[in-house]
């Protein structure tokens, strides 16, 4: 429901976020919303964005800065001390009502290539979002990157992009961690990744993705392959989007 006056744009959303409601331990949860068409709002989250557009001289938008929030009404464990989970020091088992976040998006372009108001060129972006520690085992996330768009000689409808990502635990979970004696303490975790959107015909582009990840997971124990004790190792990954519009 947005709400639009010159470059100031508001956004309102009210969202059920438990649309499965209650369901058995171990049962899958498409049991228990069969079709996807329970919409339950007895715990809800609001969201609430603004955003400022504005332009160079010429009138032509440069940049675009968003500033929103978040709040869900809903019950949440505590991550240093989850319900039903004891570590070796305490007993004690938290519950919180209430969860929220901020988060902050910036878009600007940086260069234009020649004719009015050409949308193609160098930009760059950036975004972070912050919550309470207590009740997320996700506190802290910021990426940030540059797109060329048109730059590639030749082809002019391509686009290069290089981004990097963090994603950071929360230190209850960390003491959680540290609490139970585990060997593997979560912390955070980083990616790198370099992108080409080529266009093959007008409507239809190949993606090629690479990425290199630190800390998979924010450090978990390598189980899978036998190796509790130690952290899975960092992962280099391949892969391709596709897009088609028509």
């Amino acid at each position: 429901m947005p709400f639009r006056r010159d470059h100031l744009n508001l956004k309102l959303g009210l969202y059920g976020d438990d649309p499965v409601g209650p369901c058995a331990e171990g049962l899958d949860p498409g049991h228990c919303n069969q079709y996807g068409l329970n919409f339950r709002f007895s715990q809800p989250l609001l969201l609430v964005e603004g955003a400022y557009s504005y332009g160079t001289k010429d009138q032509c938008p440069s940049g675009t800065i968003k500033l929103g929030g978040w709040y869900d009404s809903g019950t949440f464990d505590d991550q240093r001390y989850p319900l039903g989970q004891n570590t070796s020091n305490n007993t004690l088992s938290i519950r919180h009502q209430g969860n929220e976040g901020v988060y902050l998006i910036i878009d600007q372009t940086i260069y234009r290539l020649p004719g009015p108001c050409n949308a193609k060129g160098v930009s760059v972006f950036g975004r972070a979002i912050v919550s309470p520690s207590d009740r997320n085992q996700v506190d802290a996330y910021a990426d940030t990157g540059i797109v060329f768009a048109g730059m590639v000689p030749g082809r002019p409808n391509d686009g290069i992009a290089l981004g990097f990502a963090y994603t950071g635990i929360s230190n209850d979970a960390s003491a959680f961690d540290r609490a139970s004696r585990l060997a593997v303490i979560r912390n955070f975790e980083t990616i790198f990744e370099l992108n080409y959107a080529a266009e093959i015909v007008p409507g239809w582009i190949v993606q090629p993705v690479m990425q290199y990840i630190h800390n998979p997971g924010g450090s978990v124990p390598d189980e899978a392959n036998g190796r509790p004790n130690q952290r899975i190792e960092d992962a280099f990954v391949l892969g391709v989007r596709t897009v088609v519009n028509y």
